[in-house]
């Protein structure tokens, strides 16, 4: 049998993990309790807090092959600890599957509609002989976890995306950066800087570039406006810096960009 262990008081448990998950499905027992805790020292010492940690950062904000790596990596460090057993490593599963279920439940998704069918979850672990088998099914597990996070992030990301637009259209004009942009929409810079890469094709500095230069060319319609006007006016205080990101993104140099507007009247 895999043995589970929950480092929370049994008011904590009723109320949180018993919306979560039915235990009956998990397949779960109360294997006893202690009141001080010395005897499960050892236990908590070594429980692999920081991987688990991780691993809910990634089900949150990272790419999914990061997850994949993270889980063959996780177990086969985990392995090669001192007195490791198959049972103690089908026991991390299960805790990880109850963070599933935590995780699911803040998008009103429920584990089931991860499991395909499969119903009792260490019957699962239990047909699982080797430590290959352990990783492909948990990667599995947690990559299907990972999509339905994703797909119910969908309108929280298109929000950060058009508040972030908004923030540079406003604000090109002064020095701006990723943190503060990502202190403006409350969202981690590194976990901000992916979605745009992933949802815009493009990293936060391109997007700032390129407000800056379609703003420069619509200044420039004013022919007699210098070159460091413009560039004071789009937020970039360097005038030949300017001019050469200006020609790198337009293919012309400043005054063959105004003599093409001249050429049009």
């Amino acid at each position: 049998m895999i043995k589970i262990l929950i480092f929370e008081d049994e008011f904590f448990m009723k109320e949180k993990y018993m919306k979560v998950s039915d235990c009956a499905w998990l397949v779960c027992e109360k294997i006893g309790s202690k009141e001080n805790g010395q005897d499960i020292d050892g236990y908590i010492m070594n429980y692999p807090l920081k991987e688990i940690n991780s691993l809910i950062y990634l089900l949150k904000s990272g790419e999914k092959e990061a997850i994949a790596n993270h889980i063959d990596e996780f177990f086969n460090k985990l392995a090669r600890s001192k007195d490791c057993t198959g049972e103690y490593i089908k026991s991390i599963c299960v805790n990880m599957i109850l963070i599933c279920c935590n995780l699911l439940n803040e998008h009103n998704d429920v584990i089931n509609d991860v499991m395909k069918g499969e119903i009792n979850i260490y019957m699962i672990l239990s047909k699982l002989d080797n430590l290959q088998d352990v990783i492909e099914w948990m990667t599995s597990f947690l990559l299907r976890v990972k999509s339905i996070i994703y797909e119910k992030q969908k309108p929280l990301r298109r929000k950060y995306i058009d508040d972030v637009l908004e923030f540079i259209n406003n604000n090109y004009m002064k020095n701006i950066s990723l943190s503060s942009v990502a202190e403006y929409v409350h969202v981690h810079p590194v976990h901000l800087g992916r979605i745009l890469r992933r949802e815009l094709g493009e990293n936060f500095s391109a997007i700032v570039l390129r407000v800056r230069m379609e703003a420069a060319k619509k200044l420039m319609l004013d022919t007699r406006k210098k070159n460091c006007e413009v560039a004071t006016s789009v937020g970039i205080s360097d005038a030949q810096y300017f001019s050469q990101v200006f020609k790198k993104y337009t293919g012309m140099t400043t005054t063959e960009y105004k003599d093409s507007i001249g050429s049009i009247f």
